[in-house]
């Protein structure tokens, strides 16, 4: 080996040496599933507050359904 070639171990060799190749073609700028695992307690807090949501909404709509004798009136016996 030339002891007078250029190595990276205590500086960076010159030249652009960037990470490219076959693939740069296929890359994309973002990606969805990095996206969700930095965003996941976001996600799960609107999946929660989606699943409450819809369960008072169809606890409302079954309410109203019944005859205005059946519904509840907000007195205590």
């Amino acid at each position: 080996m030339n002891p007078d070639r250029p190595s990276n171990l205590f500086e960076p060799v010159g030249g652009g040496h960037g990470a490219h190749g076959i693939f740069d073609s296929r890359a994309h700028e973002m990606s969805i599933e990095l996206w969700e695992t930095t965003h996941r307690g976001w996600l799960a807090a609107a999946g929660t507050a989606g699943v409450l949501g819809w369960k008072l909404l169809k606890n409302k709509r079954t309410e109203y359904a019944k005859s205005p004798s059946e519904r509840k009136t907000g007195t205590y016996d």
